[in-house]
């Protein structure tokens, strides 16, 4: 969308720069017009940045930053020019021009939601601080989070009815009960006009955008008694104000920390973020409880230089790490993990730790790649079978990683990692972006690799059997050990040996009982043999691996007469001609 000239100037005249930062700058008036508070792009004691009511505009004469209302909306919320000004006209009461009338319709809704939702954070927060919130607070108080953290976080409470918040935005604010239900505060009972609070008896918190409007809320049972049967957390819903996935908690207050440190800590939980920032680490934001998605990663450029994943010390954290290595590498950002003591999150560590030693195991952070690495080393990595699970994993990163270079950069950091070439990795791993074919489902598909495509070792017949017999289990039934006669001799001859002896003895194949470190040319031919099937062998198994069979055997005998024709010659040359009868006759015997 482009604006004209005049509107933007508009907008500009309309916003006083002095009331918007103070959403985010406590400022003291110092002579004729100017302002002067701490810098919010910067960490800093002294105040350094000034306002001036006249030219309204803002300068810091520590980081250098500074311009007009606009620029300020773009660099404390991390927006765009073209939403930053949509919000400051929005705040002004400037309506935006629209080449379609939907789009202001869609604006006035999103308007009132935002008000609804801002309300609603009022009245929780109220309710809070009257005499029924007391055990709330003790509550808070006792997990190390004051009066002044719960203010500058906003967090309110629920009271334990089902027509709390109803009641006071319908009756007392006049919005519609369907309007309400829009904005995720309550349901439609089985009655008509009938709705109930979301929200009830629980710690309320709020979530702002870049804006710093209220566009959700996290509820939190508390107490020592809670209802076992109900959720510790209940979300609002996704609305036309709300997309959990492309915002962070927190991020409107830590983003000057994060800017002046260059370090975001990224957690999992609401309670994790506020305990940190209680306990005094405050570049922190957090994902809301739920899996981290690359819109939120994204928010994190231009803001930090490298984010710390702070996870929870068991296997669910270590899972969410190794989730968002594909996200780090789309964005350019380097990032590292922190390792948690088992049964510790981010909240209990710091209140039973410290922050010191917090800092201390950020000091020691692992870098997110070898973190993802070593776990998926830890998955039988020097086994046949372990390789398979490993190379699933490597797929399902690359299939999250558009751009061609930093894929093949992975690659080759994981071929380096697994002793293997980077050209066997490059072949077996190739989704879609380079060949492999979408459906229109958001899954990647295999792309077709013909067999002259993959490295020589991978185009004989007997590497591309042994992949039907590790993939195919109805082919088991040919594995004779007669094949062994016409076998070629080449490095897939011992693997064929040791699937017809397994075969023999178990009526099963066990390729997790050869060891790769044995001997890494033939470890390299099965590991080659097994993606093959995985990418160009047809489903026809059966038929297919006997006529490999067939080809072999063919190619075998072919191998014979050929031995024997150049024998005959030799001995023709030599004069000896029983020998060359007897020749003449094995041969065509």
């Amino acid at each position: 969308m482009r604006f004209s000239d005049e509107f933007i100037q508009e907008v500009s005249r309309h916003t006083n720069l002095v009331d918007l930062a103070r959403n985010h700058v406590e400022l003291r008036r110092a002579g004729d017009g100017d302002w002067w508070g701490l810098c919010p792009f910067h960490t800093e004691k002294t105040p350094s940045f000034k306002i001036s009511s006249s030219r309204n505009s803002y300068h810091c004469f520590g980081c250098g930053a500074g311009g007009g209302p606009i620029k300020f909306m773009m660099e404390i919320t991390g927006q765009g020019f073209v939403d930053s000004v949509k919000d400051l006209a929005a705040r002004a009461n400037i309506p935006v021009p629209v080449s379609d009338p939907r789009d202001e319709k869609r604006a006035a809704s999103k308007r009132t939601l935002l008000a609804i939702l801002a309300d609603a954070q009022e009245y929780y927060s109220k309710y809070l601080f009257s005499s029924a919130g007391e055990p709330a607070l003790r509550y808070l108080a006792e997990r190390g989070i004051s009066r002044e953290v719960v203010k500058e976080f906003g967090v309110g409470l629920a009271p334990p009815v089902w027509d709390g918040v109803l009641n006071y935005l319908s009756r007392e604010k006049k919005f519609a009960k369907a309007t309400i239900l829009e904005a995720g505060l309550v349901k439609a009972g089985k009655s008509e006009d009938h709705y109930y609070d979301v929200f009830r008896d629980r710690i309320m918190i709020p979530v702002t955008d870049g804006t710093r409007n209220v566009v959700a809320f996290g509820g939190r049972t508390f107490g020592p008694n809670p209802d076992p049967e109900a959720a510790k957390y209940i979300n609002s819903p996704t609305t036309a104000v709300y997309d959990k996935g492309r915002l962070l908690f927190g991020l409107p207050q830590a983003r000057p920390h994060i800017k002046s440190g260059g370090i975001a800590y990224l957690v999992e939980g609401y309670f994790d973020l506020i305990a940190m920032s209680a306990a005094g680490v405050k570049p922190v934001v957090a994902t809301m409880g739920t899996a981290l998605t690359q819109g939120q990663v994204n928010l994190l450029i231009g803001c930090a230089k490298e984010i710390q994943l702070v996870f929870d010390g068991d296997e669910a954290g270590a899972r969410a790490s190794k989730r968002a290595f594909p996200f780090m590498v789309n964005a350019e950002l380097e990032s590292r993990v922190i390792r948690l003591p088992d049964q510790n999150d981010p909240d209990s560590f710091v209140r039973a730790f410290g922050t010191s030693a917090f800092y201390d195991l950020s000091d020691k952070a692992q870098d997110l790649f070898d973190f993802w690495f070593q776990s998926l080393a830890s998955q039988q990595a020097k086994t046949i079978s372990g390789q398979g699970r490993i190379l699933t994993e490597v797929k399902d990163v690359l299939a999250q990683i558009p751009d061609p270079a930093k894929k093949q950069f992975v690659r080759n950091q994981v071929a380096a990692r697994l002793n293997i070439s980077p050209e066997l990795l490059t072949a077996s791993t190739r989704v879609w972006n380079e060949g492999g074919e979408d459906k229109g489902d958001g899954q990647a598909r295999a792309p077709r690799v013909a067999p002259n495509d993959l490295p020589v070792d991978y185009n004989k017949i007997s590497a591309g059997f042994l992949s039907f017999v590790i993939t195919h289990r109805e082919c088991l039934r040919l594995l004779d050990k007669s094949l062994l006669s016409y076998w070629p001799e080449d490095r897939t001859k011992p693997v064929a040996r040791a699937f017809v002896e397994q075969y023999e003895t178990r009526r099963d194949i066990f390729p997790e009982e050869i060891r790769l470190e044995e001997d890494p040319l033939m470890s390299n031919v099965i590991y080659g043999a097994l993606m093959g099937a995985r990418q160009y062998m047809a489903p026809e198994s059966l038929n297919q691996a006997r006529n490999m069979l067939l080809k072999l055997s063919d190619a075998a005998g072919q191998k014979t007469k050929q031995e024997y024709t150049k024998a005959i010659k030799q001995a023709a040359a030599a004069g000896d001609t029983a020998l060359v009868e007897t020749l003449m006759r094995a041969k065509q015997g």
